[in-house]
């Protein structure tokens, strides 16, 4: 028996594809930037970086030691 396709779902799935944003670009960890991502910019490196990812950037780029005091 051969299926038919809903065009209606046909058409939602279509249309929500073509509202997908882009990325802005990728962070010095490979990750994407979306719209509405918290970023920062290195200007010394050029590179963007998500801020989640701040300390691990510091710490491997610029050997920066994070500690909790006892």
């Amino acid at each position: 028996m051969k299926q038919v396709e809903n065009p209606m779902v046909i058409d939602s799935l279509w249309r929500h594809h073509e509202a997908q944003e882009e990325a802005i670009g990728v962070d010095y960890f490979g990750n994407e930037i979306w719209p509405g991502d918290d970023y920062f910019e290195d200007p010394e490196r050029g590179e963007m970086v998500l801020q989640e990812y701040w300390q691990d950037y510091m710490s491997e780029v610029y050997g920066f030691k994070f500690r909790t005091a006892e």
